[in-house]
């Protein structure tokens, strides 16, 4: 019964988690000029849906990267790579790999050194996560601030 509990308050903290998430990207496609959006807003509340998020998350890096780049270039700005592609994409990959490692420690042999490395990739997934949560809102802050120097020289 406890468990219950437990496993019913972590899944309601995570979709909580996924909603301040996706507040965050929708927050930044706002200053994406619909022109230049490759994902549509209403799309991205896909990610709070537990397990499909996993492969959603990809969908949601590769776009938000072309919608971001595509609106930068449109600004003048200087782009090299795809914004916040790398930490977002290791974001998305990392949990198969945990997967694996948990399959390997479950079906074929036990060993602590594989729970270690669970451990140890789960909390290199949360970092690329945070990184590729706070690497859009830099980006939504980036934006926001170029439109309203751009309101301001108008006026």
């Amino acid at each position: 019964m406890q468990q219950t509990g437990l496993l019913a308050g972590s899944v309601f903290i995570e979709i909580l988690i996924n909603v301040f998430f996706c507040l965050t990207l929708i927050r930044t496609l706002n200053n994406v000029r619909e022109e230049n959006r490759t994902i549509q807003i209403p799309s991205v509340w896909l990610y709070i849906i537990p397990l499909f998020n996993l492969y959603w998350l990809f969908i949601i890096v590769f776009r938000m990267a072309s919608s971001l780049k595509n609106e930068l270039l449109a600004r003048d700005y200087e782009v090299d790579e795809n914004p916040g592609y790398k930490p977002g994409l290791a974001a998305a990959s990392l949990p198969f790999l945990i997967y694996l490692i948990y399959i390997v420690d479950l079906y074929v042999f036990s060993h602590p050194y594989i729970t270690f490395a669970a451990g140890f990739f789960s909390l290199l997934r949360i970092v690329f996560f945070v990184q590729y949560w706070m690497k859009m809102s830099w980006y939504r802050k980036v934006l926001e601030e170029d439109l309203a120097v751009d309101k301001d020289e108008e006026a």
